[in-house]
């Protein structure tokens, strides 16, 4: 992608994430995000086919970052040689949440919140599959769901408090309350999300 495309595709989210603190997900339209991005209609229409499309491809760069390589120091945080521990990479997260908190808040405290919880929900069933400790008696399904369902509360509360407490600080506390999970303990049986 040339310096060119990388401009629109920004002017594009941020007139998304401008629009979702006016209004819900779904009263969005291609047309309001075109007027705010001040952009042509095969503009918009040469990056993305549709809104969800869109979303989606926002959503996984978010998520697509937390489980690469990272080599180098980011702006607000470090985790350049971090291990692939359920601590570091969640809080690794968090980071991105707050970066990106217009448009999660946005997405998460509006009425259409349900979209972008699937996207979160979607990648952290791949993340804790590698970090749950089994059980006797309790299904893994159920823990799992336990898990997922706890963290995007979790997300939930954060940004309702407007993402106040440090991410390490959210971290700590979903981590007191889900015993069922390795926190501490690098990635199990070779489990990556690439």
């Amino acid at each position: 992608m040339d310096r060119r495309q990388k401009k629109t595709r920004k002017a594009i989210f941020d007139a998304f994430s401008e629009l979702i603190q006016e209004k819900n997900y779904n009263d969005i339209t291609i047309q309001d995000i075109i007027d705010r991005a001040d952009i042509g209609r095969s503009t918009f229409y040469s990056h993305f086919h549709t809104k969800d499309e869109m979303l989606d491809d926002m959503c996984s760069h978010i998520f697509r970052h937390i489980s690469a390589d990272h080599e180098n120091k980011e702006d607000t945080h470090d985790f350049s040689g971090a291990p692939n521990t359920l601590r570091d990479m969640l809080t690794h997260l968090l980071y991105h949440l707050r970066e990106h908190k217009d448009i999660v808040s946005g997405m998460m405290l509006s009425v259409s919140h349900e979209i972008f919880i699937r996207y979160l929900d979607e990648y952290l069933d791949r993340l804790f599959r590698g970090f749950l400790i089994r059980t006797d008696g309790v299904p893994e399904e159920y823990l799992l769901d336990q898990a997922i369902s706890g963290f995007s509360g979790t997300v939930r509360w954060w940004a309702m408090r407007d993402m106040s407490d440090s991410p390490e600080e959210i971290c700590a506390i979903y981590a007191s309350s889900h015993p069922w999970l390795r926190f501490d303990t690098d990635c199990l049986n070779g489990h990556h999300l690439k």
